[in-house]
């Protein structure tokens, strides 16, 4: 496992989350 895939696939979901916590 990549150490920074994994992190690149944490910070999205955060930012997923951000946006959809501004949009609400």
């Amino acid at each position: 496992m990549c150490f920074w895939e994994r992190q690149d696939y944490g910070i999205s979901i955060q930012n997923r989350l951000h946006i959809a916590y501004i949009k609400t």
